[in-house]
């Protein structure tokens, strides 16, 4: 059981990050400037989702605008699958020491939403692209 979550939440992870590539790819016209623009617009994703720092210490203005990364969700319900049913006995909680509340599906959830939605977003980008050389 554990191991098909484990699959499903990276192939999801993996799809919402590929859409994230599709509408940096449909927005920008040069592919230099996209190059340019993917590493600047990830890395604060990736920064404070939960990763790197801890979640519950970030100021909220920083808090509300990690629930916009994928790799948010995708670390949380990876940790989830993988502590959640903690048997060493001990009282050691990672989960509720890095302040993850959304749960394990839920998580795999966001990361199907955000990937529908960011296709959609690329298609009708790139819509309007092709309608401009019409």
């Amino acid at each position: 059981d554990n191991f098909i979550v484990f699959y499903l939440t990276i192939y999801f992870l993996i799809q919402a990050n590929l859409a994230f590539g599709y509408v940096l790819s449909s927005i920008f016209h040069d592919y230099a400037v996209a190059n340019m623009a993917a590493p600047a617009i990830m890395m604060p994703l990736i920064l404070f989702s939960g990763f790197y720092s801890n979640y519950e210490t970030q100021p909220e203005w920083l808090k509300t605008a990690s629930y916009l990364s994928p790799v948010k969700y995708g670390f949380e319900a990876l940790l989830r699958n993988e502590f959640e049913d903690n048997t060493t006995g001990d009282d050691f909680d990672i989960i509720e020491m890095l302040g993850f509340n959304v749960g394990k599906w839920n998580c795999i959830l966001v990361l199907i939403g955000i990937g529908i939605f960011l296709r959609l977003v690329a298609y009708i980008a790139l819509s309007q692209l092709v309608s401009k050389f019409q």
